[in-house]
């Protein structure tokens, strides 16, 4: 190696050490509010880096009704106070399988998704501490999940729609349903559901049906034997193939 091609390698060495030194003096020459925009300069080329992404640590705070924004995508976001709306907008330019989460410090909250295609896994649970992953899917179309938001078994006696979820939905669990039939919306591989049935009055089991996108296969599975009157847990579970599900006796 001639001594000039060593001195070149030494340049773009210390191009590049200065490039680094640069970001890393950064909290010195900006505030850090997260409303500036900065400027980096590597290698020659410009890079804009927002402020909140720097010197955050991937979360904020909002005190009242939300709008997500472009740059909120890979943040945590708490949203404080009663009765907040979170809404979602079009156009919002975030990418494909981009994504943020977002937390409600109290109950009473909304999710405002008219504007775009929202797909719900599982039924929204109205509880304090609820965390939401909005992941974007397409053009305007979101995938919405709640992350341990059930402290309690779920009390719905009226919800008959069944979603198959890997963490497991509990449905009716302090007041079984008497429902006659349930639909399942959705499901996803190994997801689970777990129901509470009363079949008072009753002298057969409820209805299973379906009606995801795309359909399942159902199978229904040897449980317990009828019998009126009693308690049963309605067990479902997707394998990939079909879902399966049986009654047993409490």
């Amino acid at each position: 190696m001639s001594t000039q091609q060593l001195q070149d390698q030494l340049n773009t060495l210390q191009s590049e050490v200065d490039g680094l030194k640069r970001i890393s003096e950064l909290p010195n020459r900006v505030t850090a509010d997260g409303t500036e925009k900065i400027a980096v300069d590597v290698l020659g080329t410009e890079y804009k880096m927002d402020a909140s992404v720097f010197f955050g640590d991937g979360g904020k705070t909002v005190d009242g009704d939300y709008t997500l924004q472009e740059k909120d995508r890979g943040l945590n976001i708490y949203i404080t106070g009663a009765a907040r709306t979170l809404t979602i907008p079009a156009s919002l330019g975030w990418a494909r399988t981009n994504d943020c989460k977002v937390m409600f410090e109290q109950a009473g909250f909304t999710i405002n998704d008219a504007a775009v295609t929202a797909n719900y896994p599982q039924t929204v649970q109205d509880v304090a501490k609820s965390i939401f992953r909005i992941f974007k899917t397409g053009t305007d179309e979101f995938n919405i999940t709640q992350e341990g938001a059930a402290t309690t078994p779920v009390a719905f006696s009226a919800v008959t729609d069944i979603h198959l979820t890997l963490a497991g939905t509990l449905n009716n669990q302090t007041t079984p349903s008497a429902a006659a039939s349930f639909n399942i919306l959705s499901a996803v591989l190994k997801g689970e559901a777990e129901i509470a049935i009363d079949t008072t009055g009753k002298t057969a089991f409820p209805t299973i049906t379906e009606s995801a996108s795309p359909s399942l296969s159902l199978e229904p599975l040897s449980g317990s034997e009828f019998e009126p009157d009693s308690i049963f847990d309605l067990y479902l579970r997707y394998n990939g193939v079909k879902v399966q599900y049986f009654f047993l006796k409490r």
